[in-house]
């Protein structure tokens, strides 16, 4: 499906660029629902913490912990499973508090360390919008790397934003080079659940306008 041609108007833009207008939570497509999120049970978590969710991917091994920090899911903090460690620890603020697998098996909050306080890291605000197929596409590029697209409906059309994966996890091609802004994208496919994908945050980026969505 993609070409060289293809992936430069996604890095740079083109004639095709949509312009001038706002996606509202309207216009973003076939979502998958909240009960798609796995409620944890997490031992010792404070009592500042709201709930916990767990978002896995069986094809990769990818896990993380998302700790909600107000009434609404809006706040929260991320932990990421990482093996070597054997635990899942927020990866936006090292020395943070942890979770790890206590002697009997349960998953449990540790602390931060000495030199280091929760009240440091500030949380980030959740994205609850998911991407099903057709709204996502996965394919290799001509050099064999991995490459997403989302599309959010608009209009007559879709928009669609590419991402490709300078570091294991996809990233907005267009957002990465505006200043202090990025937007990456999970891929989550846990059991006998629907893949979909989810992202960190929203594009400030201007997508390229498709007149229909790939085949599946």
């Amino acid at each position: 499906m993609f070409n060289s041609s293809t992936e430069s108007d996604t890095e740079t833009g083109n004639e095709n660029d949509s312009e001038g207008f706002e996606l509202s939570s309207e216009n973003v497509g076939d979502e998958l629902d909240g009960d798609s999120d796995e409620v944890i049970s997490i031992k010792n978590l404070p009592k500042e913490f709201r709930k916990a969710i767990i978002h896995k991917n069986d094809e990769t091994k990818q896990q993380e912990i998302v700790i909600f920090v107000d009434n609404d899911n809006t706040l929260c903090y991320r932990y990421r499973f990482y093996f070597k460690k054997n635990g899942y620890y927020d990866n936006y603020c090292p020395g943070h508090s942890s979770i790890k697998k206590g002697a009997s098996g349960v998953l449990e909050f540790q602390e931060p360390t000495s030199e280091h306080s929760n009240d440091s890291c500030q949380p980030s605000k959740y994205y609850p919008k998911k991407f099903k197929e057709p709204y996502f596409k996965i394919e290799k590029t001509d050099g064999g790397k991995d490459r997403l697209d989302t599309y959010e409906k608009m209009g007559d059309g879709f928009c669609k934003y590419g991402y490709t994966m300078p570091n294991g996890g996809f990233r907005c091609n267009k957002c990465q080079h505006i200043p202090d802004h990025n937007v990456y994208a999970t891929v989550w496919k846990y059991k006998n659940r629907e893949k979909y994908v989810q992202l960190n945050g929203t594009h400030v980026c201007t997508p390229t306008f498709v007149e229909s969505l790939p085949p599946v």
